[in-house]
């Protein structure tokens, strides 16, 4: 398979092993009859597109909306959104059951709230959740509220956030879906944490982690010990923090879990300007940029110019700095993110202070 993504082609050759035979699968994925193809992406494009093209031809009704959905989450998964969002277009728009009609909506939502498209998702959203209701369908219920619940997170509403993770595990009650519960109690703590509940964090946090260990979901472990970092920061006990990076790092090395690497870089430089690496600090600030660049994930690239002005600061760059938080302020106010905005507004206020009692 030459330069296609290892990890990426084995998802797909498991997702196609659920519903083909080996020979089937075989035909798909089995090298092509012109010349080299000249890069990855190409490759993985092709790939995508057979798989998508003979599924369509040798499944139907919900069989085929269940795979596409499947081969959109392996894609979302590895921060291939352009193309899940492709792939989720023409979803919505075929003809198959209202519950999957439902399910590929909220996986647009899901996309598009990555993507900082908060009102559009959020219409998404709505228009799922009036489909559960009418099946009556409750995990969809709360898939919805937990999609709410992030939606307002990432724009620093974090009351309005707390109220829809909390209506989410309450719709849960007598279910038997242990992840979802489980990426609910995430949410939540990261709510806890925002707001200073940093006991009542840490146990929702440690009860997912046990939760997505049993299940073996690499990437919720991953995501969680980035989370886990995060509440060493708060609790000033940076080695912990910056170990629980490491391991979240390395998880997502091997995933190859581009959102993940990218604010756990980011968080790991925070931790590190605090033990005063500074040039550590600034090596993984530029690793998460890039990443963050690549996937088009402006949340992020406003965290690191955050974080890259407080590391200006500390070594007295004080111009480069401002220029750093004035670019993360304006980044925020346009995505809507509150909270952010504000953190960058404080930061460019202790600036401000520095330079008064310089």
């Amino acid at each position: 398979m030459g330069n296609l993504n290892y990890i990426l082609l084995e998802k797909i050759n498991l997702l196609l092993k659920q519903y083909f035979k080996d020979q089937q699968v075989s035909e798909v994925l089995d090298g092509f009859e012109t010349k080299p193809i000249p890069n990855y992406r190409i490759e993985q494009r092709m790939i995508i597109d057979r798989a998508i093209t003979f599924a369509k031809k040798e499944l139907e009704g919900d069989d085929y909306s269940k795979f596409q959905l499947e081969i959109v989450k392996v894609l979302a998964e590895s921060d291939n959104l352009n193309m899940a969002e492709e792939i989720l277009l023409t979803s919505i728009s075929e003809d198959h059951s209202e519950f999957y009609y439902a399910e590929s909506l909220l996986a647009m939502a899901d996309i598009l709230l990555r993507k900082s498209f908060w009102s559009n998702s959020n219409n998404l959203i709505d228009e799922a959740k009036e489909v559960f209701t009418k099946l009556d369908n409750k995990i969809g219920l709360a898939k919805c509220e937990n999609l709410y619940g992030t939606s307002y997170g990432e724009r620093g509403e974090v009351q309005l956030a707390k109220n829809h993770f909390l209506k989410g595990i309450d719709l849960l009650k007598n279910s038997v879906d242990e992840k979802l519960e489980a990426e609910l109690e995430t949410t939540l703590a990261i709510i806890e944490n925002i707001c200073g509940n940093l006991d009542v964090s840490k146990e929702h946090f440690y009860k997912a982690l046990h939760t997505f260990e049993k299940l073996n979901e690499r990437k919720r472990i991953a995501e969680l010990n980035h989370n886990i970092g995060m509440l060493y920061l708060e609790l000033e006990e940076y080695v912990k923090a910056v170990n629980e990076f490491d391991k979240g790092i390395e998880v997502a090395t091997k995933g190859n879990y581009k959102t993940i690497l990218s604010i756990s870089y980011f968080s790991k430089a925070n931790a590190l300007l605090y033990l005063e690496d500074y040039n550590n600090a600034a090596e993984y600030c530029y690793k998460a940029m890039d990443i963050a660049i690549n996937i088009e994930d402006k949340l992020t690239i406003a965290d690191v110019y955050k974080v890259m002005g407080i590391l200006e600061r500390k070594l007295n760059h004080y111009k480069t700095s401002e220029s750093y938080f004035q670019i993360s302020l304006r980044l925020n106010e346009e995505l809507g993110n509150k909270l952010n905005s504000a953190e960058s507004a404080y930061e460019i206020a202790l600036l401000y202070d520095d330079l008064k009692n310089d």
